[in-house]
């Protein structure tokens, strides 16, 4: 059993210390405003907007977005507050995980930057840093790092009287050097973010935690659990000082504590880090969202070590249900959930069952293995 575990929430939550953490915390930032707005009811619209995304109401902050960017269409105005709500929208899209749909977003952002040299510059590094960061979520590191360079070169000429900003950057920065190993660089452009702000707002309180959870995600990485967890409390900490005890914010750290924990031996804490987990995702994501049933198997995970075999059992069995209503039935995605759910059942001697998942694991898998994209023929880029 020790050795599934560690696949299972190596895989589910090592992952999440690296990408989730970057999920919520790297330069998802709302544009900075302009000086002398165009409309003071789009700027009120804009900040509920901004307010609803930072309260993690995603729904709702895309709404509002999307109504700035239809008002602004129809009256023909491609200025700065049309820039302002296409990246914001860009940055809730890419918490919400629909990334080709941020990408659209964020890249209209650039083009009207591009197009359009009389709209206040600024909100370029601001643009280019979530785009950055959207790169780096979709394992697109070059394209990551080079991105960011220029938001960064380009951030210290323009946003010098904004450092909050600046930090964002290097906190994307260094989650690209994080994720492809280079764990000192990364460290150093955490430690260069942490030096930028002063925590003289709740939202540069966030910030603050967000980066520290991003080191802790360093010592996370390197099997320094002591350290690791160290940071991940703190920040869990400063967020629910700002953000409230059911923020979903909360989450990434409730999953990473959990793996520490695991790691650390103390299957009481992750336990009770993962339950709490999961109690935020129904509330804030549904229980018939794929997040939710993410935080269900990584709870059956502990439960099933710690030979809670009924409770996992429909963990497990709900986790299937909603992968299969989201994914289809044959998506590779249900393949380690099939495994791990069967070998919970060979502990509870329903070895038919669990043969049977088995089977259907391998099969999903050897089909993914022989699946040709049209992307993957020549000619196709």
């Amino acid at each position: 059993m020790k050795a599934t575990m560690r696949h299972r929430i190596g895989k589910a939550v090592y992952v999440n210390a690296v990408l989730l953490v970057l999920f919520s915390w790297t330069a998802r930032a709302a544009v900075p405003s302009e000086p002398a707005p165009i409309d003071p009811l789009i700027t009120r619209q804009l900040e509920t907007g901004i307010s609803e995304f930072e309260a993690g109401r995603y729904p709702q902050a895309e709404e509002i977005f999307r109504g700035v960017i239809a008002t602004l269409e129809m009256r023909g105005n491609p200025g700065v507050q049309l820039v302002q709500a296409i990246g914001n929208l860009g940055s809730v899209l890419i918490d919400a995980g629909r990334y080709d749909e941020a990408e659209l977003s964020l890249t209209r952002a650039v083009a009207l930057l591009q197009g359009n040299r009389k709209i206040d510059q600024r909100q370029f590094p601001v643009v280019l840093g979530n785009l950055g960061r959207l790169f780096q979520v979709t394992k697109r590191s070059k394209l990551a790092e080079s991105t960011l360079r220029d938001a960064l070169n380009l951030g210290k000429k323009l946003l010098a009287d904004r450092p909050e900003y600046i930090a964002d950057i290097h906190n994307n920065l260094g989650m690209v050097h994080l994720n492809t190993g280079n764990h000192k660089q990364a460290e150093i452009e955490f430690q260069r973010a942490l030096s930028l702000i002063v925590k003289d707002s709740p939202e540069n309180a966030v910030r603050s935690a967000g980066i520290i959870a991003n080191l802790a995600s360093v010592y996370f990485a390197e099997m320094r659990w002591d350290l690791a967890e160290k940071y991940f409390l703190q920040g869990l900490h400063d967020v629910e000082l700002v953000r409230g005890k059911e923020h979903p914010d909360l989450c990434v750290y409730l999953s990473n504590l959990a793996y520490v924990s695991f790691k650390m031996n103390n299957l009481d804490s992750a336990e009770s880090y993962l339950r709490r987990n999961l109690e935020i995702g129904r509330a804030v994501f549904g229980n018939e969202s794929v997040t939710t049933a993410a935080a269900a198997t990584r709870l059956a995970d502990v439960l099933s070590k710690r030979e809670k075999y009924d409770e996992a059992v429909s963990l497990y069995a709900e986790a299937l249900r909603i992968q299969e209503k989201k994914f289809g039935l044959r998506n590779p995605e249900l393949a380690t959930t099939l495994e791990q759910f069967a070998s919970l059942l060979r502990k509870t001697n329903e070895n038919a069952r669990s043969m049977e998942m088995e089977a259907r694991a391998a099969s999903i898998r050897l089909e993914a293995e022989y699946t040709v994209s049209i992307s993957d023929l020549p000619g196709h880029h």
